[in-house]
């Protein structure tokens, strides 16, 4: 089973996306911001990372910047409704993907099952 961190400041969006995840066969592992998804990365083995951009103490920038300076960190999928954020940007700071808010579940499911 492939482990996917779900890092948001929402309780709302994290919630949601454990329940998905679970329905997809994946393992899902929650945390409320980039500092908490770092941490978490020390302790289990993350094949994935599904993030907001936008969040408090550790946001999708601060979290992309430190998996770059990880050797073999997960690859990383951003979400956000920050209309400033392109894909073409986000792309460039090393995500896999972007995907803007609102977005459908079955478009982001269809492509974290590509990623495996």
């Amino acid at each position: 089973m492939k482990n996917i961190l779900v890092v948001d400041d929402s309780p709302d969006a994290r919630n949601l996306l454990e329940i998905i995840l679970e329905d997809h066969g994946y393992m899902p592992i929650k945390a409320a911001s980039g500092e908490e998804a770092m941490a978490l990365l020390g302790t289990f083995k993350i094949d994935l990372i599904i993030s907001d951009l936008e969040m408090k103490n550790g946001d999708g920038h601060w979290l992309l910047s430190k998996l770059k300076a990880l050797k073999n960190a997960p690859k990383i999928i951003i979400v956000s409704g920050d209309i400033r954020a392109t894909e073409e940007y986000i792309l460039s700071l090393g995500a896999l993907a972007f995907f803007r808010k609102p977005f459908t579940l079955k478009h982001l499911m269809d492509f974290v099952n590509s990623v495996f």
